[in-house]
């Protein structure tokens, strides 16, 4: 992965609309402002959640690929405004927060993404009052699997080399994505797709009195951390604990009204 060598790290996620919809291409926001018609229902907390998620997602990987999550939690919220239950907007949130992470995975592709975009290096620069050279510091995946151990350091000369590899993000996931051979890339690309499965059939037993259970499924994701090894040991522990959820809902007392039909977006 990349790290810049002051030792500080992209700038997490914001809740606020603003960074993630500056990035957007002029075509990128007529998407955006189509996919936040859907999202009329939503209260503001939870639109305000979705709205910056959509924008990154465009970013990620483009607008059909944000139409997939918008989608989802759109259905979601559809789905729990049937059950009369207290702080019924918590499951709501607690997937467009885990779809959302789980769809934006940090490979090789954003992280190139995030170390070009304009304000990078003029914040790290900041960090310090003298001047600074940057360097990046790679060890993707792909390279400890050809038998690469150490890292390889770049200088900022090879800033217009992940530009590229920031726009190749079109080959994510593709027949022509040279990372996705790697374990961890394999389980990541799966791992929205389990989720979705695992919420809608956690929706299907959704009642006042299994509520608790349906959104600590739909929180799940933000029980998985770290990076390689430590999050693939990260996700076999989320999924198991989330088997063990939906088994004490499927022997839980009849159905509850918020069937997601699909289990998909």
């Amino acid at each position: 992965m990349l790290r810049e060598r002051a030792g500080t790290k992209p700038r997490p996620l914001s809740d606020t609309v603003g960074d993630a919809f500056a990035r957007l291409s002029k075509r990128e926001r007529k998407g955006y402002d189509e996919l936040l018609q859907r999202l009329t229902s939503f209260d503001a907390i939870s639109r305000g959640l979705a709205e910056v998620r959509i924008a990154d997602l465009i970013s990620y990987q483009g607008v059909a690929y944000a139409r997939d999550y918008a989608n989802f939690i759109v259905e979601v919220a559809a789905r729990t405004r049937a059950v009369d239950a207290p702080y019924r907007q918590t499951i709501v949130q607690a997937a467009i927060r885990g779809l959302h992470k789980l769809m934006a995975y940090k490979d090789e592709y954003d992280v190139a993404r995030m170390h070009t975009q304009p304000t990078f290096h003029t914040n790290a620069r900041g960090l310090f009052n003298d001047r600074v050279r940057l360097s990046y510091n790679l060890h993707p995946p792909l390279l400890r699997a050809l038998g690469l151990q150490k890292k390889v350091r770049l200088g900022e000369w090879f800033t217009p080399g992940l530009r590229v590899l920031a726009q190749l993000k079109v080959l994510r996931g593709t027949p022509f994505d040279v990372f996705r051979f790697t374990e961890s890339r394999q389980i990541e690309r799966n791992l929205p797709q389990w989720y979705r499965d695992a919420v809608a059939r956690a929706l299907k037993r959704c009642t006042p009195e299994t509520y608790a259970f349906v959104e600590e499924i739909a929180a799940a994701p933000d029980t998985i951390r770290g990076y390689e090894g430590i999050k693939l040991r990260s996700v076999a522990a989320t999924k198991q604990h989330v088997e063990g959820l939906l088994a004490r809902l499927a022997v839980s007392r009849g159905s509850g009204d918020c069937d997601l039909a699909g289990g998909g977006a």
